[in-house]
């Protein structure tokens, strides 16, 4: 879609800094997390253009089936560039099965998210894994994301053919909706 150039292009130059840093301990914390919240923001915001496209393009029950083969490749394809190793959206109401929380780390920082905490890190021998919260922040979300009179007209349909074990509905804006997981390489 048009403009996903623009987004691929500022990954790159940052994937070109994420390369070539190798930083100290004490700045270890802050260079993981910036990394994290970059990767996060970029793949989030195209998730977020080609969405809001195929909406523009065919309305809310078109964009189900967009994000029904698209979601998840959109995604990973932030994985492999940089010290990235994998990147994930995770929830405990999931949409699609690929989706759902299983590991019991991933439990963990979700309830530590509900309890109202921020982006964390987690240290491992060889990795670093960012965590950061993902919330219903805009109205449009309800849209696919809502209670049965938010969803969009054709939506309801959509969703019980492609998801029939769905259960991202009925939120409310300010939710949250689920976690973005980073796994990324230790530098140095």
């Amino acid at each position: 879609m048009a403009g996903r150039g623009a987004l691929l292009i500022a990954a790159g130059s940052l994937w070109g800094i994420i390369g070539c840093s190798n930083p100290s301990e004490e700045q270890s914390k802050e260079y993981y997390r910036r990394i994290g919240d970059s990767i996060t923001t970029l793949t989030q915001q195209a998730l977020l253009k080609n969405v809001v496209q195929a909406v523009a393009d065919s309305g809310f029950a078109f964009a189900i089936r967009y994000c029904n083969v698209h979601a998840i490749p959109l995604t990973s394809e932030q994985a492999g560039k940089g010290n990235v190793v994998s990147i994930q959206r995770l929830t405990d109401r999931n949409r699609n099965p690929n989706n759902k929380i299983t590991a019991a780390e991933d439990h963990r920082v979700f309830e530590y998210f509900r309890a109202g905490g921020t982006d964390t890190l987690l240290f491992r021998d060889e990795e670093v894994v960012y965590y950061k919260p993902i919330k219903i922040f805009m109205p449009t979300c309800l849209k696919c994301h809502g209670s049965a009179s938010d969803l969009a007209e054709g939506v309801a349909a959509v969703l019980n053919e492609k998801y029939p074990q769905d259960l991202a509905r009925n939120y409310t804006m300010g939710e949250l909706r689920g976690m973005w997981k980073v796994v990324m390489k230790k530098q140095g």
